[in-house]
């Protein structure tokens, strides 16, 4: 992606002018090497996209320009009914940045940048779903907007069932979140529950209903807004996928009909 940018602090101009000014030309999007068997151990090094889930917490957001990838490392042990995934990625590299303080004097951090981690299982172990359980790891070093020099570390666990009958669906999964966020205690919850129903007939009509929960900041000196790492927003998920899983709070009905061949009818209305 070609970019020109002058403005920028450089920690070191004899290694780093060239990474942070001019034009930067073509930038790597994708590119990887796998060794292993896809069927049991293998490991993935490499830039890449990644989607765990459904995408709400860590996914490749699609609808973007430039959908993003990461520097990371997968090591992933697969068997009959399950795989298990323990990753570690690099979103930004060091960097020094000016932050504004609140009583407006200006301060210089030399950060690390971020950094990412997941331990992930995937099972088929409940009969006709599929149920996950994770746990993020994010420390995100300082940003200019941030008005603090310290860093964000947030551990988020989760759980996720996915499954259909013959004529339900449903998707439901509830993640904490607790740690530090720039040097305030942090606790978050977040979930989201939908519930579908198909029936016979023509235009093979559908109805669904979405529940949607996630804290947000109270105003106080605590953190307790569910925090987003990069999720994958679209439209699937209706409002959801529109405002993040973050301070929220939603009900959603709607339903589905196939008049003609493949198309679909989307109907819905939320609160």
């Amino acid at each position: 992606v070609p970019i020109a940018n002058k403005d920028l602090i450089i920690p070191d101009p004899g290694r780093f002018e060239a990474l942070y000014t001019g034009n930067y030309g073509t930038s790597l999007a994708e590119g990887w090497l796998q060794v292993g068997a896809s069927d049991r151990l293998s490991l993935k090094v490499g830039r890449m996209p990644m989607y765990y889930g459904d995408g709400r917490i860590l996914g490749t957001d699609d609808w973007a320009i430039s959908p993003v990838s990461f520097d990371a490392a997968q090591l992933r042990w697969s068997g009959r009914t399950y795989w298990f995934e323990l990753m570690a990625a690099k979103p930004r590299e060091r960097e020094l940045v000016e932050v504004r303080t609140p009583s407006g004097t200006t301060e210089k951090y030399d950060t690390p940048g971020d950094d990412l981690a997941a331990i992930y299982l995937a099972t088929h172990w409940v009969p006709g779903a599929r149920l996950d359980l994770y746990f993020f790891f994010n420390r995100q070093g300082p940003y200019p907007s941030d008005q603090s020099g310290e860093d964000r570390l947030l551990v988020t666990p989760g759980l996720r069932i996915k499954g259909a009958g013959e004529t339900l669906t449903y998707n439901a999964e509830i993640a904490g979140q607790f740690g530090k966020n720039r040097g305030k205690d942090h606790s978050a919850l977040a979930a989201d529950a939908v519930l579908g129903l198909e029936f016979d007939g023509d235009w093979e009509p559908g109805v669904q209903i979405e529940y949607a929960f996630a804290t947000g900041d109270k105003g106080d000196s605590g953190s307790t807004q569910f925090l987003e790492f990069f999720p994958s927003h679209d439209l699937r998920f209706g409002l959801l996928g529109m405002a993040g899983l973050s301070n929220i709070h939603e009900l959603r009905v709607g339903g589905d009909v196939m008049p003609i061949g493949n198309g679909v009818v989307l109907i819905g209305m939320g609160e």
